[in-house]
């Protein structure tokens, strides 16, 4: 029996072939029984490796499959600290003992995965086409640098902004942007990952030094959709919310105006045509109405998951210009179109039957009503006001003049929310438009960014982060909200999610990444493939590796704007005709980097030293040399010891 301080999670593998079964149980035992030895975890990483190069894997052989994921996983989690435990001579796993200052497990975690990327052909191929093309001309020399700050430091550095778009060229090396920036983010300590919907990705660069060299890079992505502590701070719950109305009459407005603006962009031509709604309906809806919409959801959907070709054509019409109408009508946005009708007309009937006389004074199904109508609005400006950090800092060497806080500080700068606007303002909304059966598009104001931390604990660069109010007319700041709960995915293999793609294929999963069908397609898969192989899935995905999240304020009204109180957001500097332009806020910035940060960090003579030290092929801002990288190919070298 285990001691009760041991938390033991049983593994109950889906195999239906008792020879499977067993094999599977002796690779339990003799991995339990390595001890973490690492030619034992290298000989079992190897004939992994082995395995998955059989051809019936890609012959989508159920059974095959499931058990090279139950091995893949169970790898992966005992390299990344997990025990592997019997009870009663059953396999079972449980959680790795972190440490308080596990800051270094965290980095070894990510190592993991960053170095099977970096093992990739593809990847070396392309570092090896930069390093040839001239990158190198892009990192600043030590020496030089020291240099100049000891002869003049006040303009030894000059940063600016350049956003990375498409096939933009680097004027001073006729480098891509875009390979500029994926070259650097190598250098990172987790592995880089590119994702769907909006993004930015941005260099930092130094007029002040030949070629313009690289200071840092950042990007900005699509936020996550849920996330409880960012959203109460927000205001997304309807207790925090109620308390922006004094006047019953003001909260029935908000309500009735926000309802029908929402009906408005439902399409409902063929739904009446099918007698499942009518003006009439949507003024007085009833429980039978709402009750023909769900069902309708539900038979839509089933339909859609029993059409796979219809999913292949929504993806190749996912684009500006599309015929609205025709995918409005699809199978998947008819569900989506009736399960919306039925929600808003569910919270029309509620207003109706129990109308607003108290705010104070609200009954619990009128709440659930309103908090119902709230996340419809969130849901709306998530994706169109907020934008998520997701890679931020500086490289070598101004990583010792505390440069990622000069690009934590220049991703806040007025003429990033002008780029946003610029690229996103005039797009059509795929969503949106689909739901519509019209192009939708939207004024693109950033009002919020939101990031977080690496690691839970040590100094983090985003520590006192902020902007005063003199430096371009409001003060921003990075603000602590809360910790994450410690979900994800980056302790998987790559080869591991691979696999659990192929299982879901095999098994005829119906989980596909069109842009529409639902939120994180990758972690539905996931979900979808780990239970299919009998792993608990939440339990797996729960890595506990919690963050620190930040929340970033771009206008003074960012609240009302993502409640849906207020339209137009309020920056400071857009209000005052004699502040700076966005480029301007951005030297402004960079000014006060120097005088609150800079300054005192190059009297430190010990950080000079360590600028010098980055020249040549001994330079920091180097990828990983690739004769290094190759001598780390097989996974079987992957391992780490804790």
């Amino acid at each position: 029996m285990l001691p009760d301080s041991i938390i033991y999670i049983p593994l109950q593998p889906k195999l239906d072939s008792p020879s499977r079964t067993s094999e599977f149980g002796k690779f339990c035992r003799e991995l339990a029984a390595a001890e973490r030895s690492d030619a034992t975890l290298a000989k079992l990483a190897t004939e992994l490796t082995q395995d998955i190069s059989n051809p019936s894997v890609h012959q989508k052989d159920k059974e095959a499959l499931t058990f090279l994921v139950l091995k893949s996983v169970i790898l992966d989690l005992v390299n990344q600290g997990w025990q592997l435990l019997f009870n009663n001579s059953k396999p079972g796993l449980s959680y790795p003992l972190l440490p308080d200052n596990s800051k270094e497990l965290v980095r070894k975690r990510h190592s993991f995965d960053l170095r099977a990327q970096l093992a990739t052909k593809s990847v070396q191929n392309f570092i090896l086409n930069m390093e040839n093309s001239g990158v190198f001309s892009l990192m600043r020399d030590g020496k030089e640098l020291a240099e100049a700050l000891r002869l003049n430091p006040s303009q030894a550095i000059e940063p600016y902004l350049q956003f990375a778009e498409g096939n933009h060229r680097c004027e001073q090396t006729g480098l891509r942007l875009m390979d500029i920036w994926r070259y650097f983010r190598y250098t990172w300590v987790n592995a880089y990952r590119s994702t769907p919907g909006r993004s930015m990705r941005i260099l930092v660069r130094d007029r002040a030094a030949a070629n313009h060299p690289v200071i840092g890079i950042a990007s900005l992505g699509n936020t996550v959709i849920q996330q409880t502590v960012r959203d109460n701070w927000i205001g997304w719950n309807v207790e925090t919310f109620l308390k922006n109305f004094d006047c019953p009459s003001n909260l029935a407005q908000w309500c009735s105006k926000t309802l029908g603006e929402r009906l408005s962009d439902v399409y409902q031509e063929d739904l009446k045509q099918e007698g499942l709604y009518s003006e009439i309906e949507g003024q007085k809806p009833t429980s039978s109405t709402i009750d023909k919409l769900k069902r309708a959801s539900q038979k839509s959907m089933e339909t859609y998951h029993q059409t796979p070709e219809e999913s292949e054509t929504l993806r190749r019409t996912e684009r500006s210009g599309a015929d609205w109408i025709k995918r409005a009508r699809t199978h998947l946005y008819k569900s989506k179109r009736c399960a919306k009708l039925a929600s808003l007309l569910s919270i029309r009937k509620t207003l109706q039957e129990e109308p607003i006389s108290d705010v104070a004074e609200i009954s619990k199904r009128v709440r659930t009503a309103i908090n119902q109508l709230l996340r419809i609005v969130k849901a709306e400006h998530v994706g169109e006001n907020m934008m998520d950090i997701t890679t931020c800092g500086a490289i070598a060497p101004y990583n010792h003049l505390l440069g990622g806080k000069l690009v934590s500080m220049l991703v806040c700068s007025p003429e990033v929310a002008e780029h946003y606007k610029a690229k996103y303002a005039q797009n059509e909304r795929i969503i949106a438009s689909s739901m519509k059966g019209a192009p939708v598009t939207r004024e693109a104001h950033l009002v919020l960014l939101t990031t977080t931390s690496l690691y839970e604990v040590g100094a983090s660069q985003y520590n006192r982060v902020k902007i005063p109010a003199n430096a371009f007319g409001q003060e921003i700041a990075y603000q602590k909200l809360g910790l994450t709960e410690g979900f994800g995915t980056f302790h998987l293999s790559q080869e591991t999610l691979a696999l659990l793609e192929l299982l879901i294929d095999a098994s005829d999963g119906r989980v596909v990444s069109v842009f529409g069908e639902g939120p994180s397609p990758l972690l539905r898969k996931i979900r979808e493939a780990l239970s299919l192989a009998g792993l608990p899935s939440h339990t797996i995905l729960n890595h506990k590796s919690r963050r620190i999240i930040y929340g970033i304020p771009l206008a003074e009204n960012f609240r009302a704007v993502l409640t849906g109180l207020e339209q137009q957001p309020i920056y400071t500097q857009e209000r005052n005709s004699s502040m700076l332009t966005p480029v301007g806020c951005t030297g402004e910035i960079a000014d006060y980097w120097r005088s609150r940060w800079f300054t005192n960090r190059i009297k430190n003579p010990r950080v000079l030293e360590e600028v010098v030290r980055h020249t040549g092929l001994c330079h920091g801002a180097r990828v990983q040399a690739v004769s290094e990288i190759r001598q780390q190919v097989s996974r079987a070298q992957l391992s780490l010891p804790i």
